[in-house]
């Protein structure tokens, strides 16, 4: 006698007397979402961030000039940029406003984090047609990103970690400097490679040839 193949076309009784062909033939149908997601309007490509991040490495003179001001002229000219300082911290969009209450005094609830997150992903202006609360919240946002980006990981107890003890913000603006030097040497390789000699000659110890 065959039963039916999947738990919804069985009856009670059905069920009741091969639970367990139902409960394995469940589970072996399963499958992980976590490899495979689903791109909403808000997706960032990385030939997308990463013009926002050339938009902000040109703005601020490749972070020579990194100051609020510098930085909020890019902003409004490009709102992925926020997301990209956002990404430099390594926080989330409720962890970027909490830091913000934490650095300014000014607190920004989750949702308002959030949604302006969305809008700077989806390309939508954070200053045209918003209303001033959005403008000054988007103001702090940046004046805390370029504060902590500029000062780097302050030191802890032994036994824990901050979260800005990373490569790129370990030693603030240092750090991000070095990895955007690493950054242009891989893409500039075969560069480097025409000025190894020179190079070698410049960094030789005295004495040697």
């Amino acid at each position: 006698m065959s039963i039916p193949r999947y738990p919804f076309e069985a009856s009670a009784e059905e069920l009741a007397a091969n639970i367990e062909y139902y409960v394995d033939g469940f589970i072996s149908g399963l499958q992980s979402f976590f490899v495979v997601m689903p791109k909403g309007k808000g997706f960032v490509d990385f030939s997308r961030f990463r013009e926002a991040y050339e938009a902000l490495r040109n703005g601020t003179a490749s972070f020579e000039n990194f100051s609020t001001e510098s930085v909020l002229a890019v902003v409004q000219q490009d709102p992925l940029v926020l997301v990209v300082l956002r990404t430099i911290l390594g926080f989330s969009p409720p962890e970027f406003a909490y830091m913000t209450g934490v650095t300014t005094g000014v607190e920004i609830d989750q949702a308002s984090a959030r949604r302006l997150d969305k809008r700077a992903r989806e390309g939508q202006s954070l200053f045209v047609r918003t209303a001033p609360k959005t403008r000054q919240q988007v103001e702090t946002l940046v004046r805390t990103a370029v504060q902590l980006i500029r000062q780097g990981a302050p030191v802890v107890n032994e036994g824990v970690i901050h979260r800005l003890d990373k490569a790129d913000t370990r030693e603030g603006l240092a750090g991000v400097w070095i990895r955007l030097l690493t950054s242009w040497c891989l893409t500039n390789f075969d560069q480097l490679c025409f000025l190894r000699p020179n190079w070698l000659r410049m960094t030789a110890p005295l004495g040697t040839k």
